[in-house]
C-alpha cells in the first residue's frame, strides 16, 4: 500500500508532466515536417528541449522563426521567414518550422525581447532577468532602438555597407512612431538622410531592405514619391520637414545606420 509520502511524489510528478504538457501544447507550429532553407541563421543550439528552443528565439531581437529536430533535439534560431526572397520550406520529417510572431508570451519567459530594452539573460536560479541596455556614444536612443545619424554623404549603397560595418542595417521605420522621431530628428539635424526602404526589385513596390517584406507604414511627402523609375531609393528630405521622398540610389545623401539596444556592443 502506498504510503502518504508516494502519494505526494506520484501527485507532484503528474502535476510536472501535466504543466511540461501545456507548455508544449502552447507552442504553435507553423509547418511540422518543414524545415525553412535559409542562410540566415543566426545561432544553433544543441541538446535543447522544444520550449526552450522558443524561448531563446523569442528573447532575441533578431530572431524571427526557429527550425527544431525533434529527435536530435537540434534548435536552429533565424532572422528569417517563409516568403522572404531567398527563403524557402523544404521537407523534413523530423524537421519543425516555427514562426515567432504566433507564439504566447508565456514561452518567453520574464523577458521577451519586445519588453526587454537591454540583454535577456537566464540566471543561474533558471529565471530570467533583464539587463538594462544602453547605446554606444554617439548613437541615438528610441524605444528598443539605437540610431547613428551619420553626416558623411554616400550613395545609398555605400550608406548601406558603412552601416553593416558598424552591424547594424540602415534605419528602417515600422511604426508610427519610429518614424515621426526619425523625421523630426532629421529635420532639426539638416539636410537628407538615406534610410533602408527600396523599390528596386518592383518598381513601385516599397520593402525594407534587410528582408526585402513590404513595408508597414507610409509617411511620403505629399506627391512623392515622384522620380518613378529613376528614384528607387528613399531619404528624409529636409525640404518636406524631414519626411519621406524617393531620389536616385546613386545621389549623394547623409544617412541612419539603426540597430537593436541589445547588440549594442
Amino acid at each position: 500500500m502506498f504510503g502518504l509520502k508516494s502519494i505526494l511524489f506520484f501527485c507532484a510528478l503528474h502535476h510536472a508532466v501535466s504543466a511540461k504538457t501545456d507548455d508544449v501544447n502552447k507552442i504553435k507550429v507553423t509547418a511540422p515536417g518543414q524545415c525553412i532553407n535559409t542562410e540566415r541563421i543566426i545561432r544553433v543550439l544543441t541538446i535543447i528541449g522544444q520550449k526552450q528552443c522558443i524561448r531563446k528565439c523569442l528573447q532575441n531581437g533578431q530572431c524571427k522563426s526557429v527550425n527544431y529536430k525533434r529527435q536530435q533535439l537540434h534548435c536552429e534560431l533565424t532572422a528569417a521567414l517563409y516568403g522572404d526572397s531567398e527563403s524557402s520550406l523544404v521537407l523534413d520529417s523530423e524537421c519543425d518550422y516555427i514562426e515567432m510572431e504566433n507564439q504566447t508570451l508565456e514561452l518567453a519567459g520574464s523577458c521577451k525581447s519586445s519588453s526587454c530594452e537591454g540583454q535577456c539573460t537566464v540566471l543561474s536560479s533558471e529565471k530570467a532577468f533583464c539587463i538594462p541596455g544602453r547605446c554606444a556614444a554617439g548613437w541615438v536612443r528610441f524605444e528598443n532602438k539605437c540610431y547613428l545619424f551619420n553626416h558623411t554623404s554616400q550613395n545609398w549603397t555605400d550608406a548601406d555597407s558603412v552601416c553593416q560595418g558598424f552591424n547594424s542595417i540602415l534605419a528602417e521605420p515600422r511604426t508610427e512612431a519610429e518614424s515621426k522621431f526619425l523625421i523630426n530628428q532629421a529635420y532639426s539635424l539638416g539636410g537628407a538622410f538615406w534610410i533602408g526602404l527600396t523599390d528596386i526589385a518592383e518598381e513601385g513596390i516599397w520593402v525594407y531592405s534587410s528582408d526585402q517584406r513590404n513595408i508597414t507604414i507610409k509617411d511620403f511627402a505629399e506627391n512623392e514619391p515622384n522620380h518613378g523609375k529613376a528614384g528607387n531609393c528613399l531619404h528624409l528630405w529636409p525640404d518636406f520637414r524631414g519626411q519621406w521622398a524617393d531620389n536616385p540610389c546613386s545621389g549623394r545623401s547623409k544617412f541612419i545606420c539603426e540597430k537593436n539596444v541589445t547588440h549594442i556592443e
